[in-house]
């Protein structure tokens, strides 16, 4: 009977709503984390720029010029690789959202699907609605995923 069903079905359809949202907060943590870093990459690259112009002409450093350059070039590679490695993270998110988006997409589809003779469909539920608007926050934070990753 579609009682039955429904009573295995909502709870799954609950789960899964609950694991899109849950994986769309960890999506956008990841993506303001490394919105900061490409933000810090940026500005020691421009430091380091600014550094390197600085420095004399004539192609001479001092030992105290060397050890700043080489110090903040440290310091430019290392943010780069944090970049990255968050950039990763954020992609690897992204698609953890969207598998999860999928699984709850279809325990949304099983549960409004009417009885066997049922003489009227289902109105959307709650749920459903609340997965269609997360999917359209998805498609803004892979839209925003990849204006910043051309900047980079």
């Amino acid at each position: 009977s579609a009682s039955s069903g429904d009573g295995a079905v909502k709870p799954l359809v609950e789960q899964s709503t609950q694991a899109v949202g849950a994986s769309l907060e960890h999506a956008q943590v990841l993506a303001k984390a490394f919105q900061a870093a490409e933000e810090r990459h940026r500005q020691l690259k421009s430091l380091l720029r600014g550094l390197e112009d600085s420095l004399g002409c004539d192609g001479r450093l001092s030992q105290e010029q060397q050890e700043e350059l080489a110090l903040v070039t440290e310091q430019v590679l290392q943010c780069q690789q944090e970049r990255d490695r968050l950039e990763k993270d954020h992609v690897s998110a992204l698609h953890g959202y969207a598998v999860a988006r999928e699984a709850a997409s279809a325990a949304a589809r099983t549960a409004e699907r009417p009885a066997a003779g049922a003489p009227f469909l289902r109105p959307a539920s709650p749920r459903s609605r609340t997965l269609r608007q997360r999917s359209g926050e998805l498609e803004a934070h892979q839209r925003r995923l990849q204006e910043l990753s051309s900047r980079a």
